[in-house]
């Protein structure tokens, strides 16, 4: 087993505080041999999606990911899409993907379909607060981007009020 050096232990350390400062609610630690180590979380609240820090081996940066599946009826409306329809689709997320200047996977498969985006922050000395939050929020942003292109797609029944952003809404669409 190889030692956490005293710096990435500190990182850890300061990952964790952040997590907990911006309202990330802690999961179980994700253990994969690639990491050195990285934190799953729901972020902004209970309500929300889960977020991933990790810190590859032998990397000077984290990256800050989510990641969504298409739902059953999504995926279903997927697979019944004609080619244009689907490269159409797929153009799209990835347009909306590389204008927020992240990296992604998309996998698509007749099991499903997945894309996650990737966020990569490069430390120097340390990780600012202001510098980990801007991570989360904008792949959050850019995640629920992807959520909406997805509704506009597959959901030919979607009306005004299932966009609420209200913290009554009953829809599970706000975070």
């Amino acid at each position: 087993m190889i030692l956490m050096s005293e710096s990435n232990k500190k990182l850890k350390t300061i990952i964790r505080h952040h997590i907990l400062e911006i309202g990330g609610l802690l999961q179980k630690e994700p253990k994969r041999p690639q990491f050195e180590y990285a934190f799953k979380f729901l972020y902004p609240n209970d309500r929300g999606v889960d977020i991933f820090a990790v810190k590859p081996k032998n990397k000077n940066y984290i990256e800050i990911s989510t990641g969504t599946d298409l739902i059953k009826q999504h995926k279903s409306k997927f697979d019944a899409s004609d080619k244009k329809n689907k490269i159409s689709f797929i153009r799209q997320l990835r347009r909306i993907i590389a204008r927020d200047k992240f990296q992604f996977e998309i996998i698509s498969n007749p099991e499903r379909f997945l894309f996650v985006i990737i966020d990569g922050v490069y430390i120097k000395k340390s990780l600012s607060i202001n510098t980990f939050y801007k991570s989360v929020q904008s792949v959050l942003s850019c995640a629920l981007s992807c959520a909406l292109l997805i509704q506009e797609y597959f959901e030919e029944d979607a009306r005004l009020e299932d966009l609420s952003t209200r913290k009554d809404d009953s829809s599970g669409l706000y975070l």
